[in-house]
């Protein structure tokens, strides 16, 4: 048994594993919390609250993945970008590994088998709504089975969402932080537990198909939300955005990290799913991001990042 006082806090590294800047592992303090974390000298990093994993990144454009070892789980096993898998550390109630390749997006896929070479699925609340998904074929990324239950929490654990049919303020108000809202479903694979979330569709259309005014008036009122809302979110941006001159543009898109807008795409020309030229530009402001060699876009790592997607009819190539 590993065990370091640090601080006045006694720490018992339950795995760990070699890195370039010393020994990441999962240590445990004294209140029984599990941490993953860099350094073992530390109780920085992310607490693991539940067994779902979670991911850190290396100083050498690696990634640390590691959790909590599942009731009956002995051994547990990461999936990378590439579809390689690496075999964890594993141990005193949890696994760690090291990934080749910088952190970007949501979890590496993982998941945990016991002694006899069975996958281990943790439990999930026993009052959250589960119902079987018929017709999925997709096998899970981590383990390969295809049986997948579609789950609705009852907490926030997992996101939440608008209702449908309603439409909550963009801060909802103080006394009741999740008005309008409910929490978000995701599924699961039955066999290990890994979970991917549900996407969203949100679509305009018409209640009636006899009144072209009031259609006409719900699709400006519709088009008028998005610019107010875009807007509010270009009001904020603290980078200048790339356009190409001469050319009419629109805002197309913009995404967010810890709450502060780090892109803004702007998209030139025809739609990108009708035919003709086509240009969209995507700035984006994030040094911390890097993306894995297998990932489909490029990109820098630091100052302003102009990424371009140009059809073939465009022409256009210039910066």
């Amino acid at each position: 048994m590993i065990v370091q006082t640090l601080a006045m806090a006694t720490v018992d590294v339950l795995v760990s594993v070699k890195t370039n800047d010393g020994l990441a592992g999962v240590p445990g303090d004294e209140d029984g919390a599990m941490w993953l974390s860099w350094r073992i000298d530390s109780l920085g990093g992310s607490r693991l609250d539940d067994y779902r994993p979670d991911h850190l990144g290396l100083p050498d454009d690696r990634t640390l993945v590691g959790g909590q070892l599942p009731p009956g789980a002995v051994r547990a096993e990461a999936v990378d970008d590439a579809g390689q898998r690496i075999t964890a550390v594993a141990g005193k109630g949890a696994w760690i590994a090291v990934l080749d390749q910088p952190i970007q997006g949501p979890r590496a896929p993982a998941w945990c088998w016991d002694a006899s070479g069975a996958p281990v699925a943790p439990e999930l609340p026993a009052d959250w709504p589960r119902t079987r998904v018929a017709d999925a074929t997709e096998p899970c990324p981590a383990c390969r089975r295809t049986v997948w239950d579609e789950v609705t929490p009852t907490d926030d654990s997992r996101g939440m969402r608008s209702i449908p049919g309603t439409n909550p303020p963009r801060r909802p108000p103080t006394d009741d932080h999740y008005a309008g809202m409910e929490p978000t479903p995701f599924v699961v694979c039955c066999a290990c537990g890994h979970e991917e979330s549900i996407g969203a569709m949100i679509r305009f259309s018409s209640t009636s198909d006899k009144d072209d005014a009031e259609n006409q008036r719900r699709f400006h009122e519709a088009q008028q939300r998005i610019r107010d809302s875009q807007r509010e979110t270009l009001a904020t941006v603290q980078f200048p955005i790339f356009t190409d001159q001469g050319w009419p543009a629109s805002m197309s898109g913009s995404g967010t990290s810890g709450n502060v807008v780090d892109s803004v795409s702007v998209q030139h020309g025809t739609r990108a799913d009708q035919p003709g030229p086509t240009l969209r530009i995507e700035t984006a402001q994030n040094g911390a991001h890097r993306d894995s060699e297998y990932a489909p876009a490029p990109s820098l790592t630091t100052g302003f990042i102009p990424r371009y997607q140009i059809s073939p009819l465009t022409g256009r190539t210039r910066p």
